[in-house]
């Protein structure tokens, strides 16, 4: 690859490399980022040998035509087996993980040591950087030399996508998770390249053209499974630090704003003044969205008689405690009588001055549960055959729920 993309994806390699090898020790002992560091400094090198004047520069300190050519195919093949290193010092046991990665590391020997050979074998006496494969694509050997590495390779490759799909899974670290996934979709571009070359050898031995298109597709994969790879690579050190979001947090976000639309559609009905701005059919700011949602509700709840929620010391009556010591179903009745009723109709609650510490705000986190389960609660109200409470029974229910807690907690103390 040439070109400012050429020289754009060797910087960005090259870059990645600075990066893993200050970060390596630190970490020295870990075989993860030992192979980590490994595949990252393969990649580099395979890019920066096939560069046409690094590969001329090689052939000619070395006196062997396109050698730069077998060079680079190892290296790569080297990059693919340690990226699958990563993945099964990540899922498998240590004893387990180093004799899966050793056997793989003699399935890259013998590949590499038969591409030698057929590279030996083979007449390409004559420099072609860029289009070795285009200029020798029927020449004996080819073919089977070709096939040695497309084997490996897509073999290597294709199990990594798997491990990462399996470990991403598993794991609870966003960025982490993110990463693995960019790793996987990087795989999958770098095994669509390598089919690429496949269906390009069958074409070229079968007296068929090639169309431009399909070879600016397949360059288009290598460049965008380079950029996947580093990509994923970086991820999981460098998006904490500098609070890179995931989709997999906008995606929870979305979750939580839909949730509490049962609940944030009553109070909005019964006063349409809570709602600031109406929201978009499709949410893009889930943050600002989801703040703004649960920001209503406080505001609808305290129009209606129901306080926004607090942690501290539960009152005999206190419909205001997202930490366990009401029931949200009990609350969501509350809630249901108290927009029927109409605002400060239905009197709040509140626990004795003198009877615990002071009610401290509640975290972001907190508030945010408290009035998901009480939406939940909201929208399953009637369901089911369930009849309504009462507003005095919703009240009895709460306070009962309220002391049976307190008692288990004097209980236990």
């Amino acid at each position: 690859m040439t070109g400012p993309v050429g020289v754009a994806a060797l910087v960005l390699l090259w870059a990645a490399v600075i990066y893993r090898s200050w970060r390596l020790p630190r970490g020295a002992q870990s075989p993860q980022r030992t192979a980590l560091w490994l595949a990252i400094m393969a990649l580099a090198m395979a890019a920066t040998v096939f560069y046409p004047t690094v590969y001329r520069a090689l052939d000619r300190a070395v006196g062997v035509p396109n050698l730069a050519e077998l060079v680079g195919h190892s290296l790569i093949l080297l990059a693919a087996w340690q990226a699958h290193s990563i993945l099964i010092f990540l899922i498998y046991p240590r004893s387990a993980a180093r004799r899966r990665t050793w056997a793989h590391g003699a399935l890259v020997v013998v590949s590499v040591a038969a591409m030698a050979i057929f590279f030996g074998l083979a007449p390409v006496d004559q420099e072609a950087p860029q289009t070795f494969t285009t200029v020798y694509a029927e020449a004996p050997y080819i073919v089977p030399y070709w096939v040695t590495l497309l084997v490996a390779a897509n073999y290597l490759l294709g199990d990594m996508v798997r491990l990462v799909a399996r470990y991403a899974a598993r794991s609870p670290h966003e960025h982490l998770r993110l990463g693995l996934h960019l790793i996987a979709v990087g795989g999958s571009f770098g095994v669509a390249y390598w089919c690429y070359w496949v269906s390009y050898l069958v074409a070229r031995n079968s007296g068929l053209s090639v169309p431009a298109d399909i070879r600016t597709a397949g360059r288009s994969c290598m460049f965008a499974a380079i950029v996947f790879c580093v990509l994923g690579s970086t991820v999981p050190a460098l998006g904490p630090r500098v609070g890179l979001p995931t989709p997999y947090a906008w995606r929870a976000g979305l979750r939580d704003y839909r949730r509490l639309y049962p609940l944030w559609r009553a109070l909005a009905t019964a006063a349409p003044e809570i709602v600031l701005n109406r929201p978009p059919l499709f949410v893009v700011d889930v943050r600002f969205w989801l703040n703004r949602r649960i920001i209503e509700i406080e505001d609808g709840l305290r129009l209606h008689g129901r306080n926004a929620p607090h942690v501290g010391h539960p009152g005999p009556q206190s419909s205001q405690q997202p930490d366990g010591d009401r029931d949200p179903a009990a609350e969501a009745e509350l809630i249901r009588q108290a927009v029927m009723v109409g605002r400060h109709q239905v009197e709040a609650p509140r626990a004795p001055a003198d009877e615990g510490p002071r009610e401290t705000t509640p975290s972001y986190a907190d508030r945010l549960r408290w009035h998901l389960e009480v939406a939940r609660a909201y929208a399953n109200l009637g369901r089911e055959g369930r009849r309504p409470m009462s507003a005095p029974a919703a009240r009895r229910l709460a306070t009962g729920i309220a002391a049976r807690r307190r008692k288990e907690v004097d209980d236990a103390t």
